[in-house]
């Protein structure tokens, strides 16, 4: 959900439902919820986490690995994050094949995040 319009995305967005753990620079740690990805950055809903745009921060995946980036946005309980690397194919296919989410555009924004039961 940023402010920049769709045509100057470099690639389409991966709805996800993947949870994480942030570290901000002022070592705090909070669990939020990526809920989509693309090779360059992700959203993410922040369950009451505070960031401000230009923070750099470290996520913790679930799986153990970890991502770096900053915050581009902060609106409505989400933030945009632009990864400092972007995120390989591999990665990105292994998202989408366990974590991808099949709502609609108007239930995705409206509805509450749920784990695919895929």
């Amino acid at each position: 959900m940023s402010d920049e319009p769709r045509a100057f995305r470099r690639t389409e967005r991966l709805r996800v439902t993947y949870f994480a753990r942030v570290k901000t620079p002022a070592e705090q740690e909070s669990d939020v919820v990526i809920v989509n990805v693309t090779p360059e950055g992700c959203c993410l809903t922040l369950n009451g986490a505070s960031m401000q745009v230009g923070h750099h921060l470290l996520i913790r995946l679930e799986s153990g690995e970890s991502l770096h980036g900053q915050v581009r946005w902060v609106r409505d309980g989400q933030a945009g994050i632009l990864f400092d690397e972007y995120l390989e194919k591999p990665r990105l296919e292994y998202l989408r094949r366990e974590h991808s989410t099949f709502l609609s555009e108007h239930e995705w924004e409206d509805e509450p995040v749920q784990r695919s039961v895929i």
